[in-house]
């Protein structure tokens, strides 16, 4: 077991704490960014969060002096859009929040990117802090700063870089959390594993049962291991212009897979999983890694419930969201390959056909 002090994210002057505790602990920790500016605080969950923790949060927020007044957003991948960001401003302007507020995010990866974009914008910047609740948003979406919104059918098309004032976990929000959507968290578990930390992909390899019997303390491990990758890797490079494009592991042909299923066919982990089988059939194929170790990355998927491959999807499907993706990016579609755990490799210009033959693999 490895220490589980604060994670910092070294940002200079915007740098920030990562914790990750047993709610027993709470009490005792040491949350100085609090006391940082005003006392009004927004606290948005969902609907599915809201019930079995939003008192939990408030009560621990208003021990820290803040005044707290909450809003639960309906669940899912359609709040993620510009009219519930409006229900949002309109309850910071109605709790008379000014640019010394805050907002705090209770809940999921949606939950997160939709409350802390709604930060951003309301009235040019306010602070916000995330408490993630789902293993997906504690891995990855809670860290980094990238929030944003859905809009004209594609995934975070308005979006900004704002990072979080602090990061507050507990592995008891596990426990309330549906297999599925365990699973989907996983998926960014072990691709964290497969870019910067060995061990973790050996400890998901060997506990698999203390896992999803949700015990504490292997929880406690498996996130405090994960965020430690991608805080290393975005204090290195806030804004995604070089090594942060490593997190993008999977995503180029998940995202492709979200929005031809119309972000209701697949979970995000579900489409990240299936595009690191491929990521590694295109590392496969261009020579960077050997068969073997591609094949032991889909057994790891597939041993944590976790879909290799996208079924009922075709390449016609996909390759209308290639072309949006090659658009936006003149150079061309990059992919980020593996050679082997702690060995990944940013490859641009990848061939529409390389595309496809590794698509093809992963299709059907």
């Amino acid at each position: 077991m490895i220490s589980q002090g604060p994670i910092r994210v070294e940002l200079a002057e915007r740098s920030y704490s990562v914790q990750v505790h047993p709610l027993a602990e709470w009490g005792a920790l040491e949350l100085p960014e609090l006391e940082e500016r005003g006392r009004s605080m927004l606290l948005v969950s969902d609907d599915h969060v809201g019930p079995l923790w939003l008192e939990t949060a408030a009560r621990f927020l208003q021990s820290r002096g803040m005044i707290v007044r909450t809003l639960q957003v309906p669940a899912g991948e359609s709040s993620k859009s510009l009219g519930t960001a409006e229900t949002i401003w309109a309850s910071l302007l109605d709790a008379g929040i000014r640019r010394d507020g805050w907002v705090a995010a209770l809940g999921g990866g949606v939950v997160g990117d939709l409350a802390g974009w709604a930060a951003a914008s309301y009235l040019r910047g306010i602070a916000f802090i995330q408490i993630p609740t789902s293993l997906l948003a504690m891995a990855d979406s809670s860290i980094g700063g990238k929030v944003g919104v859905n809009a004209a059918g594609v995934k975070n098309l308005l979006g900004a870089f704002h990072q979080p004032r602090g990061v507050l976990t507990a592995p008891e929000f596990l426990k309330t959390l549906p297999d599925e959507e365990l699973a989907n968290g996983l998926a960014e578990v072990i691709k964290a594993a497969i870019i910067g930390d060995p061990e973790l992909f050996r400890l998901l390899e060997t506990a698999e049962r203390p896992i999803w019997n949700r015990e504490t303390k292997v929880l406690e491990e498996i996130i405090f291991r994960s965020v430690r990758v991608k805080a290393r890797i975005v204090g290195m490079d806030e804004r995604e212009s070089g090594p942060r494009k490593a997190l993008n592991l999977g995503h180029t042909l998940g995202h492709m897979i979200e929005s031809a299923g119309g972000f209701s066919r697949y979970r995000h982990g579900e489409a990240v999983a299936i595009g690191l089988v491929a990521a590694c059939q295109l590392s496969v194929s261009q020579g960077i890694a050997q068969a073997p170790y591609r094949d032991r990355v889909e057994r790891l998927l597939e041993r944590h419930r976790l879909p290799t491959r996208a079924k009922g999807l075709a390449w016609n499907d996909l390759e209308p969201w290639l072309r949006h993706d090659k658009k936006a990016r003149e150079e061309g579609a990059t992919f980020i390959l593996t050679g082997g755990l702690g060995d990944v490799r940013v490859q641009p210009h990848v061939s529409d056909t390389s595309i496809r033959e590794a698509a093809a693999y992963v299709l059907g």
